[in-house]
């Protein structure tokens, strides 16, 4: 194998360590991933001022080390939890270690979800989302596994805004691809939801202003009897 292809030939000795402290300096990282074995390079990523975008490379002497950083699933450097996957995940082609799973009944616990999605490969890590006011969770989450090829099997190869549904249970879970956000393919999504959105908007413009009014005063209401109405399932953008 020629070093000058290192790039592609490296893949599955790099791993790709995201939501890095800003701070966090390139020492400090290298010295936290020498405990599972020899590290032979930190790739950080910077912006053009010189400040860490959060995110860098690491590349590993061997496979072996990889994988025992990969077993374990909690990274923490300099006090932060760090996300830590396959630099292959990340490759161009149109595989990823992210999995969208939306309509999610709070009845479904993590361990249920684990239980049933660990079948289809090693998780790395569960992302739920929680609403800001209520703290409870919301109807969708993100499950980053270790390896693309479990994505791949859960969501049957098929890209978003494709999506398949899994039966857990007596629920039904809506399972997609999640992308990086400056992934040809979320960008094309967003364009889509964006032209939509506006088509809608302007068709109802007029009706709008009358409806928040009506909305704002029916709110109102509610809160007069001192009753929680369960807040409606919110649709995720994903």
């Amino acid at each position: 194998m020629s070093p000058n292809n290192s790039n592609n030939s490296n893949d599955d000795r790099r791993v790709l360590v995201r939501q890095l402290g800003y701070d966090t300096t390139q020492n400090t990282i290298q010295r936290y991933f020498t405990q599972f074995g020899h590290v032979r390079e930190v790739i950080m990523k910077v912006n053009d001022r010189g400040r860490s975008k959060g995110f860098c490379f690491v590349v590993f002497g061997d496979t072996r080390t990889v994988g025992r950083v990969l077993e374990q699933g909690n990274h923490v450097i300099d006090d932060k939890p760090v996300q830590v996957v396959r630099a292959g995940c990340m490759d161009s082609s149109n595989k990823t270690c992210k999995l969208f799973c939306g309509g999610l009944p709070h009845g479904l616990s993590e361990d249920r979800l684990r239980q049933y999605f660990a079948t289809f490969g090693e998780i790395s890590s569960f992302e739920f989302i929680y609403d800001k006011d209520t703290a409870t969770r919301k109807h969708f989450c993100f499950i980053i596994f270790v390896e693309p090829e479990a994505v791949e099997r859960i969501v049957e190869g098929k890209l978003p805004p494709h999506s398949v549904i899994h039966h857990i249970g007596k629920y039904r879970v809506e399972c997609k691809k999640k992308f990086e956000e400056n992934h040809p393919i979320q960008r094309r999504i967003k364009q889509q939801k964006r032209s939509e959105n506006s088509n809608h908007v302007d068709a109802n413009n007029f009706n709008n202003s009358n409806a928040n009014t009506l909305m704002a005063s029916h709110h109102h209401h509610h809160h007069h009897h001192g009753k929680r109405y369960p807040p409606p399932q919110q649709q995720p953008q994903g």
